[in-house]
């Protein structure tokens, strides 16, 4: 075998098991949730800038690349979810995406991110500390690891709580360039919950008669059909 060719099998080796090391860390990364009183974010009285988002939570990353491009990109954004995509349908499913602006008073920008924020639709609203929580911390290496959040992550998380029988609501995830923190509340989990909330019953009853005003409104806009009876 010519030399050259030989060499560069050999990189190509090494690469194929750097990947495939790469990926396992990712994938098969040792995860323990935990119930505490002291969740890193959630232990703190929080301001953050929201947007209200109505329908599949594959939509919240754009509202998360949003954020990053108006405040510096080492900025915390955050999830929240309030409902199980098991159990609620895609265009039902409720969540709010948003970054956090202070932490116990202390302001992380200045006031002109928030004005820009405002300009572009974001909400403000201050999040009281959250009692105790059921919470698990994973790495964030980059694109692959939002996959692994929800293959890996999400089911031990899950486990864990119907194992210990614990009774949770809503979930909130906190994204750092260096972690991913998710919790599920145990107390006080309606801090999390943003004014435009609706349950699922009346949005899906607003929505219904939203369609209807709207095919009512068409059909009194269309132009009255006459027809020549005496040309006939």
């Amino acid at each position: 075998m010519d030399l050259s060719l030989l060499v560069i099998l050999i990189i190509c080796v090494l690469i194929a098991a750097w990947f495939i090391r790469y990926v396992a860390s990712i994938f098969f990364e040792n995860i323990e949730p935990s119930v505490t009183e002291k969740a890193k974010f959630l232990s703190s009285n929080l301001t953050v800038y929201y947007k209200h988002q109505i329908g599949a939570y594959s939509g919240t990353a754009a509202i998360c690349q949003e954020i990053k491009s108006i405040v510096p990109s080492d900025c915390i954004t955050f999830g929240i979810f309030y409902d199980s995509p098991e159990d609620v349908k895609e265009h039902l499913l409720q969540s709010a995406v948003g970054v956090i602006f202070s932490i116990d008073g202390k302001s992380l920008y200045s006031d002109n991110y928030a004005q820009q924020l405002t300009r572009l639709g974001y909400e403000k609203m201050n999040i009281s500390k959250v009692g105790k929580t059921v919470q698990v911390i994973q790495r964030n290496r980059g694109f692959l690891s939002f996959f692994a959040l929800l293959t890996n992550t999400y089911p031990i998380l899950k486990k864990y709580i119907e194992t210990h029988r614990l009774e949770t609501t809503y979930s909130m995830e906190f994204y750092t360039s260096d972690h991913f923190y998710v919790y599920f509340p145990l107390e006080n989990a309606e801090e999390l919950r943003v004014p435009e909330y609706k349950s699922v019953e009346r949005l899906e009853a607003d929505m219904a008669k939203k369609c209807f005003d709207s095919d009512l409104s068409d059909s009194e806009s269309e132009p009255e059909q006459t027809t020549d009876m005496e040309g006939n």
